[in-house]
């Protein structure tokens, strides 16, 4: 069984929380639990955001944000895909933060995606017809 929901909207600051409402209002709709919203949640803003502030430097854009519930074999998914027609950024081929170096050791950058992939069970990017297509799964 599948269920899908699709949001279009531009791609601005102002929109963050309402992108927010969309994505956590289904999945709390579909029965999932306080702390698999709260990654959803954390993951979601992340992803957002930087569609928001990097996808269309020195112009306007739009993304849509996509839904669905996936059930296989007795286990529910939530499946969120971000799509954008921005520059073309592939998040997964970001280098590793070293996170165990010291703070001022770091490089600015990369905590973000790393968060992603940690809190999200399957993450995957393609670029398809001039859009960067972002697929996020937590079971």
């Amino acid at each position: 069984m599948t269920n899908t929901e699709k949001l279009t909207c531009p791609a601005t600051m102002d929109m963050l929380d309402g992108i927010i409402e969309f994505i956590l209002k289904g999945a709390r709709l579909y029965g999932f639990d306080e702390p698999m919203i709260k990654k959803i949640h954390l993951v979601s803003e992340e992803v957002a955001a930087n569609i928001i502030n990097y996808a269309y430097p020195g112009s306007s854009g739009a993304m849509d944000i996509i839904y669905s519930i996936e059930e296989h074999n007795n286990t529910r998914s939530f499946v969120l895909v971000f799509i954008d027609d921005g520059l073309a950024f592939n998040p997964l081929e970001l280098p590793e933060p070293d996170i165990n170096a010291p703070i001022e050791e770091r490089t600015i950058g990369g905590l973000g995606i790393f968060l992603v992939k940690s809190l999200m069970d399957d993450v995957t990017y393609k670029r398809h017809n001039d859009q960067n297509i972002l697929r996020l799964v937590k079971h």
